[in-house]
């Protein structure tokens, strides 16, 4: 074997005899980069639009008139009979063939009585409408509020009270009154009847 070369060592070498472990951060991968402010606010902008919106629950409704058709004013069909019942010029008057008046005539009555209907209509509107329409808003709102807290409460307790009279017929046809009729129709059903002629 051949001589190996054997170096002195020092004190301060023998002294720092333990081996340093020098520690390095670990390589970042290209797909885990941290993102950049601006990805970062854009996630935080697209997370605050898609939470949802909390509203004050304590502001009181707002009545919001819906999109109205004033075309038609009728859309479910609710009084289509007064088109039935609705009196025209040519309902209410005719002449026949020979007893004709003056055409002017004729056209001037045919205008007063279709103006006349009209803007009676349209005066009686502009003075009642509003008012009937409040009294009966007012009608229908005690009808809701006579139903949530009168008509249906009563109708729940008249079901508490009931149940447990249905749960002792139930019992009471099921103990007595099936077997009862049950042997009846066994008894009659044994019976058999025969008809002779002479």
């Amino acid at each position: 074997m051949a001589d190996q070369e054997v170096k002195p060592t020092t004190g301060s070498e023998v002294g720092d005899s333990e081996p340093k472990i020098e520690t390095k951060p670990p390589p970042v991968p290209a797909h885990k980069t941290p993102p950049s402010p601006t990805h970062s606010s854009s996630i935080r902008l697209h997370l605050q639009a898609s939470l949802p919106r909390t509203t004050d629950k304590t502001a009181p409704p707002v009545v919001e008139p819906k999109n109205i058709n004033l075309n038609d004013r009728d859309p479910n069909y609710l009084n289509d009979i007064v088109k039935f019942y609705s009196i025209e010029f040519e309902d209410a008057f005719a002449e026949p063939e020979g007893t004709h008046s003056f055409d002017a005539v004729w056209k001037t009555s045919y205008r007063v009585f279709s103006g006349t209907k009209l803007w009676c209509y349209r005066l009686l509107t502009a003075v009642f409408a509003v008012p009937c329409a409040f009294c009966w808003g007012l009608h229908f709102a005690c009808a809701i509020f006579d139903y949530i807290w009168t008509v249906q409460p009563l109708v729940r307790c008249c079901t508490i009270a009931i149940k447990p009279i249905s749960a002792l017929w139930k019992l009471l046809v099921v103990s007595f009154i099936d077997p009862l009729f049950e042997s009846i129709g066994k008894l009659f059903s044994s019976i058999i009847i025969n008809f002779k002629r002479e």
